[in-house]
């Protein structure tokens, strides 16, 4: 059986080799999945994959890493001074590693990764966001060892309102980056 959609035709080629999926929609996004990890491909070495690690900071850590994103003007990130006045001083943030980001206009900005980012607020609410870290800060920060504390964070971050949602039902409007 082939898998036809028309959008493309060496990839429908491509495709007709692969496993035959049973509806229109799950070969659309067959189809959309390998379109978007072959761009990725191109753009990222094959040598380095994402690690998948589920890292813990806290509060002062975090606004570090805010710090050094910034820093380096990495478009996924929070203004420090947002971070230090809305999350618990004693709070654990959670980092999951997405992919890898490459500023190919940017050619002296190493390689670095785009975080999922679980912040513990003030509040007692988690909230959700982005930031881009290098491989050198990430590294060395705490893994989380805990099966059922990893379920829990990956529960959250597929479930919590982001920043953005969060401020907006505070009425104070979106935080935005600086």
């Amino acid at each position: 059986m082939t898998a036809r959609i028309g959008l493309i035709p060496k990839l429908t080629a491509w495709v007709r080799f692969r496993r035959p999926l049973r509806h229109a929609w799950g070969q659309a996004r067959f189809l959309y999945r390998n379109v978007l990890a072959i761009g990725q491909y191109e753009a990222m070495p094959l040598d380095q994959p994402v690690p998948r690690m589920l890292k813990v900071v806290d509060t002062a850590v975090l606004v570090t890493l805010e710090e050094i994103a910034l820093r380096l003007s990495l478009s996924q990130r929070l203004p420090a001074a947002w971070v230090v006045e809305n999350t618990a001083p004693e709070g654990r943030h959670y980092l999951w590693p997405a992919f890898w980001h490459r500023l190919s206009h940017r050619p002296d900005i190493p390689d670095h990764l785009r975080c999922e980012l679980l912040l513990q607020l003030r509040t007692g609410d988690q909230v959700r966001s982005l930031l881009d870290v290098l491989p050198v800060d990430f590294d060395p920060l705490a893994n989380v060892t805990s099966h059922d504390e990893g379920q829990r964070v990956g529960y959250l971050l597929n479930t919590e309102l982001s920043v953005r949602e969060w401020d907006l039902r505070r009425g104070e409007g979106a935080s935005g980056s600086e």
